[in-house]
């Protein structure tokens, strides 16, 4: 049998009704579910897990505190889910465990993204390749390894605005939908304040006023009343009862935060313009291309409501870049639109095949890419010394994975050669899900200060010492977190003003302890990525 009836064949098996449904939850399943605990946290997972671990301890679930001082900077939602997560694995140790609801919002992204795009395109193909693009855009696959309140944000708002897409379409009055969309507000006001509303829910409203006009939209005001009161009564609950229970350090906190926005974090006003089209990774170059309006008008306007979505994510954009505060995070909203446009886009390739000189262009693009990275990933677990001989002795697994990722690259090739678009692309999104199933545990090897965080080792180490400990350099709150307990600062001097008994210190580089003080025993924790992080258990003597 020659490779073009093979490569019909199986592109005939991909057209069945729900084999691309299939496919699609299995690469957004992987893309969410794979080697959680691989990232270090960072400093917003710090404090999340920390009051998450307080809560589980105190049993306060309405006033989140930080090392016992009130945490009311961002709302509990996320948190709450995180506690709960704590609850039932029976510790706050586990970094798996603990960024489970963000890859739980990623899922529930992903369908509410599906759902919204085939309301707007009426399309499935398109709403299949959209999210597909979505599920391996890079800040996409960033985002639901962290246990932070951005994705849960976007994700409630995203089925939001898919709730308000269909409310706006239907001709009746649908009140139990209409309280469906005001919920999923309240919830993603309850994860991030204002900033979902701000960043994705405001750019989808004025998109839709400057494309249907504000006529149609009055119409629908009874619709868009019932949705506006439930949502902010939802959204505003919780603010209202810490206001009561602690009216002065809400307005501290609603002070500090508009400071914030203006006195932190401060870039350029065009910080964001380069940033935009990376967030997608692989999906980058088609991503310049579709906001290019007189080079993608004429070629998508017919298959998805381009203008509208092109100002979607102009109007993002803007609104962000407007702020001086910018991370690169807060771009998460963009990749909404943006992976519509793109995945519109590929839908264009796909019909017009190889026969068109540009979309014949974006195949290349794409074949070129997969071997790229098929090579690199080789080349990574190759370095990691992994598929050497003595290795392949205890664990031939290794040769097998480089076998599938040679497979990988001979069927790009093949399908580019026998002229199978879809297939093509299918092998593209399976070769990122493959990476992600194969390369991380080989990166963990390659910098070994960086991966699973040596928690228990930690935590048994420093449990045993009294509740306060001592710490000669600066500590950040993740690293708070793996120690467990609060660190107080001190410096070289104060160690001679210790009280007699044990007690655990904290340095950056090898300490000289006074002669009262005796060192019990050392340990290294070396998943800090530079500095390494020693820990003292002492003991003071009279």
């Amino acid at each position: 049998m020659s490779m073009q009836r093979v490569c019909t064949y199986f592109e005939a098996k991909l057209r069945y009704r729900y084999v691309p449904l299939f496919l699609l939850g299995l690469l957004v399943i992987i893309t969410t579910t794979t080697y959680l605990n691989q990232l270090d946290p960072d400093i917003m997972e710090g404090r999340n897990f920390i009051t998450a671990s307080e809560i589980v301890e105190t049993g306060n679930w309405l006033v989140p505190r930080l090392f016992g001082e009130l945490r009311i900077v961002k709302p509990p939602l996320p948190t709450w889910m995180t506690s709960a997560v704590m609850v039932l694995a029976g510790t706050d140790t586990n970094l798996f465990v603990n960024r489970i609801p963000s890859a739980l919002a990623g899922f529930f992204l992903a369908m509410a993204f599906f759902g919204l795009t085939k309301s707007m395109t009426g399309s499935s193909r398109i709403s299949i390749m959209s999210t597909a693009v979505l599920a391996t855009s890079y800040l996409y696959i960033f985002m639901v390894r962290r246990g932070t309140w951005d994705i849960h944000a976007v994700a409630y708002m995203t089925a939001m605005i898919w709730a308000l897409d269909v409310l706006l379409k239907s001709k009746g009055f649908r009140p139990w939908l209409c309280l469906l969309a005001g919920v999923l507000f309240g919830l993603s006001f309850l994860s991030k304040g204002p900033v979902a509303f701000y960043a994705l829910l405001m750019p989808f409203l004025f998109s839709e006023l400057v494309v249907n006009g504000a006529k149609k939209m009055g119409r629908q005001w009874k619709k868009l009343l019932l949705v506006t009161g439930c949502g902010v009564i939802i959204s505003v609950s919780w603010y209202l009862v810490i206001m009561l229970m602690h009216p002065e350090a809400m307005a501290a906190m609603f002070s500090q935060e508009t400071a914030a926005w203006a006195g932190r974090h401060i870039r350029v006003w065009w910080y964001y313009l380069p940033q935009v089209p990376a967030m997608l990774g692989l999906w980058a170059i088609p991503a310049v291309l579709v906001c290019i309006p007189m080079f993608a008008c004429s070629r998508l306007q017919d298959s998805i409501p381009y203008k509208k979505l092109l100002l979607w994510t102009l109007g993002i954009v803007v609104l962000l870049s407007i702020i001086p505060e910018k991370k690169v995070r807060y771009l998460l909203p963009v990749i909404i639109p943006l992976s519509m446009l793109v995945g519109g886009y590929l839908d264009y390739c796909l019909k017009r095949g190889f026969s068109f000189s540009g979309s014949r262009r974006i195949f290349q693009l794409y074949l070129v890419l997969g071997v790229i990275i098929t090579l690199a990933a080789i080349g990574i677990i190759w370095s990691s010394g992994e598929i050497t001989s003595p290795a392949l002795a205890h664990d031939p697994s290794e040769l097998l994975i480089v076998a599938c990722y040679v497979l990988l690259a001979a069927t790009l090739c093949v399908t580019y050669m026998c002229r199978k678009p879809n297939l093509l692309l299918g092998c593209v999104f399976g070769l990122v899900a493959f990476v992600l199933i194969t390369t991380p545990p080989h990166i963990k090897t390659l910098l070994p200060k960086r991966g699973i965080l040596p928690i228990q080792d930690v935590r048994s180490f420093v449990g045993k010492a009294e509740k306060t400990v001592h710490t000669l350099t600066s500590l950040k709150l993740q690293t708070q977190w793996v120690l467990g307990k609060p660190a107080t600062r001190i410096v070289a001097k104060d160690l001679t003003t210790l009280s007699p008994g044990e007690h655990i210190v904290i340095a950056a580089y090898p300490t000289a302890f006074p002669k009262n003080v005796l060192v019990e025993k050392e340990y290294l924790a070396r998943y800090i990525k530079r500095d390494p992080l020693l820990i003292y258990r002492v003991t003071v003597l009279n």
